[in-house]
């Protein structure tokens, strides 16, 4: 469902078919990541998972590692000195511009 609803906002986006441009994360473990995510992967997420995500768009990627707890995503690789903005009540990384 994740990646169908990636699918759908790239879609939105105006970057039609741009999920199949990349692996666009999965569960995270020692291998990079250990269940890709993909339109036919079908695995129930549990407590205590570690969930890699970064998605794309030309030029520009996030990459980010979660951890469901308690039934919500704890950002693992949220750097607080990073500037960053609210998006949906989750901080999100502002773009690095170089001068």
């Amino acid at each position: 469902m994740v990646y169908h609803a990636l699918d759908s906002a790239y879609a939105y986006a105006g970057q039609p078919d741009t999920v199949r441009d990349h692996r666009q994360g999965g569960i995270a473990g020692y291998q990079s990541p250990e269940v890709a995510a993909g339109a036919h992967t079908e695995i129930a997420l549990k407590e205590g998972m570690a969930l890699a995500f970064h998605p794309s768009l030309p030029g520009s990627m996030v990459e980010d590692t979660f951890l469901l707890s308690g039934g919500h995503l704890h950002n693992l690789t949220c750097d607080p000195d990073w500037p960053a903005t609210s998006v949906q009540g989750r901080l999100r990384p502002l773009t690095l511009e170089l001068q």
